[in-house]
């Protein structure tokens, strides 16, 4: 089995340009340490990996379970021209790690709207993107991901739908890491450029599925139809209606046979 150590030293190496990449053995949240970092440090380009988190986040207030040296949690920062676009790194990023893992694992992984990767119907991976409008360097994005790299021991709660990659003698964390900065580094240097929505459609887990979302506090119901050019989530509802999710979370609807 091979080392799997976080090792800064290595996954520069890997890497086809210069990056700021700081390891830590242990902190609260990467995407909190980028932040105060964006706001008090001027930093504008980095990537931050942990090999455990405390305070671990997720969308909407989760928390996300990030025990030590079985996960990859990780914040790239990237300061763009302006954030007009930068709504579209959430999407742009999970298209950044399904075509790393599935290239270094020979996988097929599916995306689940807006910012989850799945595998054989269980999250694997989750994306938190954060924009900085204060401080020293506001406009800065941090993208921050989560990926479940080794097995380890899941309540009973979560085992139904939390998932792990599958070992690989030949993939460290070292090495997915660079391969997912790399992408990062291609596909959110142009956030004009829009042809990974084709990838983030083909790859979707939800286009024909029945679904549950809320709407202001109310739970609705619906089905959906397409992902947009914008990554918006396109559905039919209840009602008979077409209308575009652009953000909040949705539930996919099982029937039990």
């Amino acid at each position: 089995m091979q080392n799997n150590n976080l090792s800064k030293e290595e996954i520069k190496s890997l890497l086809p340009f210069d990056l700021d990449v700081i390891v830590y053995e242990e902190i609260d949240s990467t995407n909190t340490e980028a932040k105060r970092l964006i706001t008090d440090l001027n930093l504008k380009k980095a990537c931050l990996i942990a090999n455990r988190q405390t305070n671990g986040r997720g969308r909407v207030g989760h928390a996300f379970f990030s025990p030590k040296e079985t996960g990859i949690y990780m914040s790239y920062v990237f300061t763009p021209d302006s954030l007009e676009k930068a709504y579209k790194s959430t999407a742009k990023a999970c298209v950044c790690v399904k075509r790393a893992i599935d290239k270094l694992y020979g996988l097929n992984c599916g995306i689940k709207w807006v910012n989850d990767i799945y595998l054989d119907n269980k999250k694997i991976c989750g994306i938190l993107t954060e924009a900085v409008t204060a401080g020293v360097n506001k406009g800065s994005v941090v993208v921050g991901i989560g990926i479940n790299f080794l097995e380890h021991e899941l309540s009973d709660d979560l085992k139904p739908i939390v998932g792990f990659l599958p070992e690989n003698s030949n993939v460290t964390r070292n090495i997915l890491i660079a391969k997912i900065i790399s992408n990062l580094e291609t596909e959110l240097k142009d956030l004009e450029n829009d042809t990974y929505i084709e990838e983030y459609r083909a790859a979707s887990i939800l286009i024909n599925k029945d679904i549950s979302y809320v709407e202001g506090e109310e739970k609705k119901f619906g089905h959906v139809i397409d992902i947009d050019k914008e990554a918006g989530l396109v559905i039919k509802d209840n009602s008979g209606n077409t209308k575009t999710l652009r953000n909040g979370e949705v539930f996919t609807i099982r029937i039990n046979k």
